[in-house]
């Protein structure tokens, strides 16, 4: 047994007989640098950061200043995700040479992944003024830009990258990932089958296509793509969770063993989020009730510590709008429709329901709401609704209609915007042509719903059961509220009723939508479209009541938010 053969194993890919013969040899001479940097080596072709880690550091230890290995001990860290002792590493190396290309460029990629994408920019450019011809450096300038939100600078940028690279798997994954951005998913979709065409080993290709497959309502190919991103990157967090979400897919024993022995070796908090969550819905479709919700507990608790979310100041800002008072204008034709209430109640499944009618557009979340909340803080409003002059309602009606143009012939246009529901007076106020849907559904099930599924900070709330409790019941004082105000403009869709009487229910839907009936819409589940949301895969399929009750399987760990909702809303289902 000799080096020459470690080497031959490696030429032949051959990579756990290389990592068998190279441990066997340094238990011989363990103070071998060669031996353990060869071994590091191989541990990264085994995808085993972490070890890799470890035997990049002995190696250093006999080479304190070699800048080449820093690289490669920083970027084992960055990839086994101990992201603090990747960045004293790259900052270490970069002040021994700032000019290294490499070097910039993988501590550009830890800058995102740490989510400074600012600071990332400056080290890819860094790395391309060295070298123009760096891949992975464009790849990672085009990351950091749309990390930024700059999209049109990205665009550019990719089009020249894929110039100069056609046959670059991770640049057309980027370009992918820029189209997901400018909400084109079906563009995107094609972009991602690029690039696992080209290599059919990128990971986060598979990972974004199956998502993205998902989305657009493709479950069989979601399935596989997922699937497949496991075999090529095993114990991936992402993946792990986007697969166990699938609605079409059930866990194996094996797989919720994967899952589990990926969360063992996890060291950042999201892979651990990510995994506990995974586990939880693991566990749930296989009826371990009790595993599944110490899971999601451990998830919401870890959430809890890194997010920072004032429940009590959010309650308050709800309360304000309760006092808020709506002068009506005469209604017009409805033509512009907002479907509005909690995460998980079933604005997702209304909003397929409206857009599978043929004289309707839906914007599904185009994120109008959270941008007239912006112009609104602009102009000083941050309570209950504001008296404006008639010039700035006028200017705001015609940003509105602005933003809510379907681009086509569409005669009803639907945005779908749960929980900002805050601006439902000022909307009414503005467009005589609005109209409104809330969603409501049994209080329970909608709030375990939410704890089960990891939502934006935004919804910070939901990670401890008493404080979403009360955020939800403040939130049902001003679904009251806009009720009593609204009067007809505005209509309760009950997930429960939608369920045990589909038919009338989708009725009185479309007459407040001022739509005739069509079949299509009780057919909603065969609606070709993208769905952006964590219900992409359950609104492709016919109403059942299997999510009726569901809070029942847990009701022991219940307690605390039970004690805060209303009484009169907690049902019997």
């Amino acid at each position: 047994m000799s080096i020459s053969a470690v080497q031959k194993a490696m030429r032949n890919g051959e990579f756990p007989q290389a990592r068998n013969l190279l441990e066997r040899l340094i238990a011989k001479s363990p103070g071998s640098p060669e031996l353990h940097y060869n071994l590091a080596m191989v541990l990264t072709r085994l995808n085993d950061f972490a070890c890799a880690a470890d035997h990049f550091a002995l190696c250093l230890q006999h080479a304190p200043d070699n800048v080449d290995l820093m690289n490669n001990l920083g970027n084992a860290l960055r990839l086994s995700e101990q992201y603090a002792k990747a960045k004293g590493v790259f900052n270490r190396a970069v002040a021994l040479a700032p000019t290294h290309p490499a070097l910039r460029c993988n501590r550009g990629w830890l800058l995102i992944a740490m989510g400074v994408p600012q600071s990332a920019e400056i080290d890819f450019r860094a790395a391309l003024d060295q070298d123009s011809t760096i891949e992975d450096a464009w790849r990672g300038l085009s990351d950091s830009l749309l990390a930024t939100g700059k999209t049109s600078d990205a665009n550019t940028l990719l089009k020249k990258a894929l110039t100069q690279f056609p046959l670059s798997s991770g640049l057309q994954n980027s370009m992918g990932v820029l189209n997901i951005r400018n909400r084109s998913p079906a563009i995107a979709l094609e972009f991602f089958k690029k690039a696992v065409s080209l290599n059919p080993k990128n990971a986060e290709a598979l990972t974004n296509l199956g998502i993205t497959a998902e989305q657009l309502g493709d479950l069989d190919l979601a399935k596989t793509s997922l699937e497949q991103s496991l075999v090529v990157r095993p114990g991936h967090h992402a993946s792990h969770f986007h697969l166990a979400h699938l609605a079409t897919h059930t866990p194996t024993p094996s797989e919720i063993t994967a899952i589990e022995s990926a969360l063992a070796a996890a060291s950042s908090d999201q892979a651990k989020i990510d995994l506990e969550f995974a586990l939880g819905k693991s566990c749930a479709k296989s009826g371990e009730h009790d595993r599944a919700f110490s899971y999601f507990s451990s998830a919401r608790d870890r959430l809890h510590r890194i997010e920072s979310f004032d429940t009590a100041a959010a309650i308050a800002k709800l309360a304000t709008w309760t006092n808020s008072k709506v002068t009506l204008p005469v209604q017009t034709s409805p033509s512009k429709i907002f479907v509005v209430g909690m995460p998980r109640s079933g604005t997702t499944l209304a909003d397929q329901i409206l857009s599978s009618h043929s004289l309707v557009q839906s914007l599904g979340e185009s994120g109008t709401i959270g941008k007239l909340s912006k112009k609104m803080e602009k102009l000083g409003f941050n309570g209950a609704s504001p008296a404006l002059e008639e010039n700035i309602k006028a200017e705001l009606a015609v940003w509105l209609r602005a933003e809510l143009s379907s681009g086509d012939d569409a005669q009803t246009v639907v945005d779908t915007s749960p929980g900002h529901f805050i601006h439902l007076g000022l909307l009414a106020e503005l467009m005589p042509e609005a109209r409104f849907v809330m969603c409501t559904r049994n209080a329970i099930d909608n709030c375990v719903s939410i704890f089960e599924h990891p939502l934006t900070k935004a919804h910070g709330y939901a990670n401890n059961l008493s404080d979403l409790g009360r955020y939800y019941s403040a939130c049902q004082q001003l679904a009251m509220h806009w009720e009593d105000q609204l009067k007809d403009r505005l209509h309760e869709l009950n997930y429960e009723k939608l369920i045990t009487d589909p038919k009338q229910q989708i009725t009185q839907l479309l007459q407040h939508c001022g739509l005739e009936f069509e079949q299509a819409c009780t057919e909603f589940h065969l609606h070709k479209r993208a769905v952006l949301t964590p219900s992409a895969a359950q609104v492709r399929q016919p109403l059942n009541a299997d999510s009726m009750g569901r809070w029942r399987r847990y009701e022991a760990f219940l307690g605390e938010l039970i004690a805060e909702l209303p009484v009169d809303q907690i049902q019997p289902a």
